[in-house]
């Protein structure tokens, strides 16, 4: 496990719903797992600054996850700092 994910999609109304069903996916394979890998599980989000599009990176232990909603492999973010953690680990720290 070490591609990061990523996913970029319009920002739109639909939008919301995808973000809900991507979260509750993280959340059923954290459950899965007995929440061993927890720490290591996070989903970050960013919007465009034209705010037409959102990209969604996914951590390496959700490798799973977002090959289900057709992410792509991507280098790891260099500073997690512009982005808001949609679920799981708050704290995740890049290595």
């Amino acid at each position: 496990m070490s591609n990061w994910y990523s996913l970029s999609i319009a920002n739109t109304p639909v939008t919301v719903s995808l973000v809900n069903n991507i979260q509750n996916e993280s959340l059923k394979l954290q459950l899965s797992l007995g929440f061993k890998e927890q720490f290591e599980i996070a989903i970050f989000s960013i919007l465009s600054t034209d705010k037409k599009t959102k990209t969604i990176y996914f951590t390496p232990a959700l490798e799973v996850v977002a090959k289900q909603f057709k992410a792509t492999p991507c280098n790891q973010p260099s500073d997690l700092s512009g982005l808001k953690c949609i679920t799981g680990n708050r704290d995740f720290k890049i290595a």
